[in-house]
């Protein structure tokens, strides 16, 4: 008696699990669309951990769909003089001309900074350039040493790279807007003072407005720069502080009048808020947005925060 109870359990356990695996099966069949093959499903899954991770670096190209509009990603190199500048390019896929933004990341990082940034404006309809600095840090694919990297080369290659995508077939010269982050940020601020009429809106993250202050408190003349510095791991050179003792930023940002916005975040240790809230009032057309609780490069929820406002900026000053 007692085998027999054991022989009916064990039967009963084996037609539960034919029933769990039926229905499983059914339940994935049903997930499959008519004329798909679980290898195509598998294939979208990639591509959408493609379009929502990095930057696409591990292909030369690629083409996805997310958001409003369907993009491609593609390496484009912009050659000036002697420098190389190493880039992403984030396309719609649609025809005609385009709006642009062109996108400068911080001391010591790259392209991949601001990457997500890039693909946000373009699922919007812009084309949005993202790249490395010559000697803009150790990991750059641009040309150049970090030895002879200052904000003032940084503003020759994005002035190289404004003058290159005016000069495209499929953008329209008059809607140009750049975003810069940190030491971008007032890469970005230079070239829109020195094109003011080429640039039509400009958000800057948390921008290093401290850079002039910071090298005056650590070197009163050139002669006290040494030749090699170590600042966040990344060596500079001489080059770096020495057209920073002498010059007045506010009076160069004051040339541009076009429409700003500003973004801080309020614990930011690196780039005291006071030098946005000062750059805010010395812009005739800026408007400062502070992140409560953010810290320098917008870590966390900051960094979606940070792009909804600039996405609503872009399209608001975009139809003006």
């Amino acid at each position: 008696m007692k085998q027999l109870k054991i022989i009916l359990s064990g039967a009963v356990v084996l037609a539960l699990l034919a029933l769990i695996l039926l229905f499983v099966r059914r339940h994935n069949q049903a997930l499959i669309r008519p004329g798909d093959s679980a290898s195509t499903i598998r294939s979208e899954e990639t591509s959408a951990s493609v379009a929502a991770s990095g930057s696409g670096d591990s292909n030369d190209s690629a083409g996805f769909t997310s958001g409003k509009q369907s993009i491609k990603v593609t390496t484009l190199w912009i050659t000036e003089g002697q420098q190389r500048l190493y880039g992403r390019l984030y396309q719609p896929t649609q025809t005609g001309k385009k709006p642009v933004v062109l996108l400068s990341h911080g001391f010591g990082g790259n392209h991949t900074q601001l990457a997500s940034y890039a693909r946000a404006f373009a699922q919007r309809g812009y084309l949005a350039y993202a790249f490395d600095f010559a000697g803009g840090s150790t990991d750059s694919r641009s040309t150049g040493s970090t030895m002879k990297m200052s904000v003032f080369t940084e503003q020759q290659d994005l002035a190289a790279v404004l003058k290159q995508f005016r000069q495209r077939a499929d953008v329209d010269p008059q809607r140009i807007f750049l975003v810069g982050a940190s030491q971008g940020g007032v890469v970005s601020a230079l070239v829109a003072a020195q094109y003011p009429q080429q640039i039509k809106g400009m958000a800057l993250l948390y921008p290093a407005f401290s850079m002039v202050a910071s090298a005056k408190s650590q070197y009163r003349t050139t002669v006290d720069i040494p030749t090699r510095t170590e600042m966040w791991g990344t060596p500079v050179g001489k080059v770096y502080f020495q057209r920073l003792l002498n010059f007045d930023l506010l009076a160069q940002m004051k040339r541009y009048a076009g429409p700003i916005l500003i973004m801080h975040g309020d614990q930011d240790e690196v780039v005291p808020l006071k030098y946005s809230r000062q750059a805010a009032k010395t812009y005739p057309h800026a408007q400062l947005k502070v992140l409560a609780g953010a810290g320098h490069d917008f870590p966390g929820a900051a960094e979606g925060q940070s792009r909804k406002m600039i996405l609503a900026f872009l399209e608001k000053n975009d139809r003006q």
